[in-house]
């Protein structure tokens, strides 16, 4: 009976490492995404000395000032630095005892959908800029309300809240 304890608390063990492994490399695909996305930023820059538009620099990008923009940029850089945050901590933690890294698990998984859902709202808020006013019903989220004639891509915040809901 002691043998098949012992496996077991074996197998738990190498299950919460398994875990701890594979939430670090998802932490760590977030940070590259949001690091990549903060410095590809859709639009044109100030390049030209001589026509820089107003409340603009040399080299920044035209989109900067806009309140998007700034919502975007604000909220990748967050995503960016819990991803980071998680993986340093993952990374640094070696040997904890089996019930210090199930609660520190618990608290990386929040801090993981709280960095999915930053890194959602960062991508809502620059696609209402990338499609213009023209067409800002595709940057416009679903509504469950009928009256609301407005259709596009926010139902991947749907999908998220659906899944945090069920863990």
């Amino acid at each position: 009976m002691q043998e098949i304890a012992n496996q077991l608390n074996k197998m738990h063990a190498e299950g919460l490492n398994n875990t701890i492994n594979s939430t670090t490399v998802v932490a760590a695909l977030i940070a590259t995404v949001a690091f990549a996305a903060i410095f590809t930023v859709p639009s044109l820059y100030a390049d030209e000395p001589r026509k820089i538009p107003i409340g603009l620099s040399l080299g920044e990008a035209n989109i900067a000032p806009q309140l998007p923009f700034m919502i975007f940029f604000i909220f990748d850089s967050i995503a960016l630095f819990i991803s980071l945050a998680v993986v340093v901590v993952q990374t640094s933690v070696v040997a904890i005892e089996s019930a210090a890294k199930k609660q520190m698990m618990a608290v990386i998984n929040k801090l993981m959908w709280l960095a999915c859902v930053l890194v959602s709202v960062a991508y809502l808020a620059v696609t209402f800029i990338v499609v213009g006013k023209h067409k800002i019903w595709l940057a416009i989220g679903m509504n469950n309300n009928h009256r609301n004639k407005y259709y596009g891509n926010n139902i991947g915040n749907y999908v998220l809240l659906g899944c945090n809901a069920s863990n």
